[in-house]
């Protein structure tokens, strides 16, 4: 039929194993350049058409570089909610602890 588009065939084992080390890749690259994402959940992590995985959606990252010209200290909460640690929520600060946190969530 004209429009119809076979349904994705779930995910194997391997494949998710492979994605979320990919995705883990990516994230302690941005942290060995002093950037912290602040919003790392599945919905970030897009798929190319061989399933290689891309951290997307930088939109709240942060330079938390000693030497960035803009530091950030806020205690606006921006990770979704179920993928927030409990430390930020108790006012403390955004790190590469709390997107490894999400990261195992």
């Amino acid at each position: 039929r004209l429009g119809m588009v076979e349904p994705p065939r779930p995910l194997t084992w391997r494949q998710r194993v492979r994605i979320a080390s990919e995705a883990t890749e990516a994230l302690v690259y941005l942290h060995s350049k002093g950037i912290v994402h602040r919003d790392v959940k599945p919905d970030n992590i897009l798929l190319d058409e061989r399933l290689t995985a891309v951290l997307a959606d930088t939109g709240f990252a942060k330079d938390q570089r000693p030497d960035a010209s803009v530091r950030c200290r806020s205690t606006a909460l921006y990770m979704t909610t179920g993928y927030l640690c409990p430390s930020i929520t108790k006012g403390g600060e955004y790190s590469s602890k709390t997107d490894g946190y999400a990261v195992g969530i």
